[in-house]
């Protein structure tokens, strides 16, 4: 899901990732910003402080609200913490659906062959939105990605 402005791309990756070699390190030297998801406040007010330091330069917050992906037939509830800074900023969510990952071995870890599908829906405008419109907003947001990743899921499996 990303948080649309031109500019400047910002990822926001679990604090975890850092040590994954070598994703961590690529991730570091791209900007990333690191969140520790055990404490929601900390990570939204690093979120928010990004936000406010790089909107001069109309950065685009890269977000996975779904946290770590499972190996599922659905997607995982989506955490707030993004949507909160949407409203907040008044930025538009776009969503960004990636299709299961069928080519990644859990029993042995390492990559066989497969291909990923990835679908970029219409934003979601937030400029008339309120926070007490939060719970719908993720919500609606869910029940959108949700209709797309079962539709990119059944792609996958065809091939």
């Amino acid at each position: 899901m990303s948080l649309m402005r031109e500019g400047k791309l910002v990822i926001v990756a679990k604090r975890e990732i850092i040590y994954v070699f070598p994703f961590g390190f690529v991730l570091w030297l791209c900007g990333t910003i690191f969140v520790d998801r055990s404490n929601g406040a900390e990570a939204r007010a690093k979120l928010n402080a990004k936000m406010e330091s790089h909107s001069q330069n109309n950065a685009t917050l890269w977000v996975f609200p779904e946290g770590t992906r499972k190996k599922e037939s659905s997607l995982q509830p989506f955490k707030k913490g993004a949507f909160h800074i949407a409203l907040q900023h008044k930025l538009p969510i776009v969503p960004v659906v990636i299709s299961p990952y069928t080519f990644i071995d859990d029993d042995r870890p390492r990559f066989d062959s497969g291909k990923i599908l990835m679908s970029i829906l219409e934003p979601i405008p937030t400029t008339n939105m309120e926070t007490h419109n939060l719970n719908e907003l993720v919500e609606s947001t869910q029940s959108i990605m949700e209709s797309e990743f079962q539709r990119l899921n059944k792609r996958v499996l065809e091939q």
